[in-house]
């Protein structure tokens, strides 16, 4: 409230001074995972995918970050949100999902699934894998190692003929509306 700078420069100055820290580390490992490329293990759109990934993710956290703080009175429960919300989205996305799928799979695939219902199946998974980052690039990694699609590819259902995404889009869509959501 004493500062003479814009609300704009102020959140984007504490959002740089959070994100500085965080763009050397991940920038720091590049060489690293380099040595994998030279070696032969990992292609290149690997490499510069999971990049953009962890960068994107870092933003829309880090923003989070920012938004909490402004709405909490206190530092310690801005951070203790901050985290919470961070681990649910990392962690409790993915458990969940498991815990739902143990008691809802048994009931979805003793009966037969028609083309259309393994179809929404299968989106379902793909949505909920483009909101937690750990599985999209797992997800994609594998679409892009055992399809050879960056995209998407076409898989068959029953008869009926489907595209299935590479989660990556739809996540960094997601997370760059969350982040400009937040930062607003």
């Amino acid at each position: 409230r004493t500062t003479l700078l814009t609300a704009d420069s102020f959140v984007a100055g504490k959002l740089f001074s959070a994100l500085s820290y965080v763009f050397l580390l991940i920038l720091a490992a590049v060489p690293l995972q380099s040595i994998a490329f030279l070696l032969g293990g990992v292609a290149l759109i690997e490499l510069v995918l999971s990049q953009i990934l962890l960068l994107v993710a870092a933003v829309t956290f880090a923003l989070f970050g920012l938004f909490a703080s402004s709405r909490m009175k206190t530092t310690m429960a801005a951070s203790v949100l901050t985290y919470a919300m961070s681990l649910f989205m990392t962690i409790g996305i993915p458990l969940l999902v498991g815990l739902f799928s143990a008691i809802l799979g048994p009931l979805l695939f003793a009966s037969s699934l028609s083309g259309i219902g393994e179809m929404l199946l299968a989106y379902g998974g793909l949505l909920l894998a483009a909101t937690n980052l750990p599985a999209t690039l797992i997800v994609s990694d594998i679409f892009l190692l055992q399809e050879g699609a960056l995209f998407f590819y076409k898989e068959t259902f029953s008869g009926y003929s489907a595209y299935i995404f590479s989660p990556w889009p739809l996540f960094l869509t997601f997370y760059i509306l969350l982040a400009l959501l937040l930062y607003w």
